[in-house]
């Protein structure tokens, strides 16, 4: 049995939760799934909240949650499994850094939901004491769309952007962080775009530190089968598979002109907004 279903931050959130919640009941009433695979915040969210009623007692396998936001779930959640990523912030801005040495200023681009304001802070505390620090380091916070895209058209030699993207912009239009990402990239063509999820190649820009999503598909897949064969169904068992972390690598779309000394991983992608040079 598989169900997919999207649910964001861009969505509504009590009224889209509680249509959800009555499909699923209605659903799965009679037939109650063995395991539940969930990707990403907003899905760990909607099923630990809702879970006691739809599903009680049937572990949930994580997929994509950050290693901090799972640090903070209350260590008692029972049957609560998966490897934890690290999105990797800081080491993005140093890789490209050291691809791109004449950077002068870096632009860092977030949004205003409260997923976003998470992701700004975390960029202002891991970027505050880079080693090769450029010497203006710009947060665009909050910006409208067509206001940033103003931005970054005026861009040139010695500016780099980096981004997660963001759920919402300062108008409140909503967005999925790749699509805000593609836009990023395609107002930038003076300046190369750096982003930390692996989703976001393929929108233009140049690459990343980011764990891979097939490998974490191995390792949720891992779990389940962990799971029905009896490996880690013990009640309260928090511990499985929650020590050890995603590893980050550097992932490129395919250039036409390549970082020095890096190959580009087989990825499709349209033109990066700047490669290095």
């Amino acid at each position: 049995m598989r169900e997919r279903i999207a649910r964001t931050e861009a969505r509504p959130g009590e009224a889209f939760d509680r249509n959800l919640a009555t499909y699923l009941h209605e659903k799965y009433a009679h037939r109650p799934p063995r395991a539940i695979v969930v990707i990403g915040d907003p899905a760990l969210n909607f099923i630990l909240f809702h879970r006691p009623a739809l599903f009680p007692g049937t572990p949930v396998v994580h997929v994509g949650i950050d290693k901090a936001y799972v640090q903070t779930l209350r260590p008692t959640q029972a049957q609560l499994l998966g490897v934890p990523v690290e999105y990797d912030f800081r080491g993005t801005v140093e890789q490209a850094l050291h691809w791109h040495p004449g950077t002068r200023r870096l632009l860092v681009i977030t949004g205003t939901s409260p997923r976003d304001r998470i992701w700004e802070a975390r960029a202002r505390a891991e970027f505050d004491d880079l080693a090769d620090k450029p010497a203006m380091v710009e947060y665009l916070a909050g910006l409208s769309t067509e206001a940033l895209k103003a931005r970054l058209q005026g861009l040139g030699a010695g500016d780099l952007v980096f981004s997660p993207g963001y759920y919402r912009d300062g108008t409140g239009r909503d967005y999925s962080p790749r699509d805000a990402i593609a836009e990023i990239a395609a107002a930038s063509p003076g300046a190369p775009v750096y982003g930390p999820f692996s989703a976001f190649i393929g929108t233009g820009i140049v690459g990343g530190r980011m764990p891979a999503n097939r490998d974490m598909g191995r390792l949720a897949a891992d779990a389940v089968n962990a799971l029905f064969d009896g490996v880690a169904k013990e009640p309260g068992n928090t511990a499985y598979l929650r020590t050890g972390t995603m590893p980050a690598r550097v992932q490129l779309p395919k250039l036409r002109r390549r970082p020095p000394g890096r190959r580009a991983c087989a990825a499709r992608s349209r033109r990066p907004s700047t490669p290095a040079g």
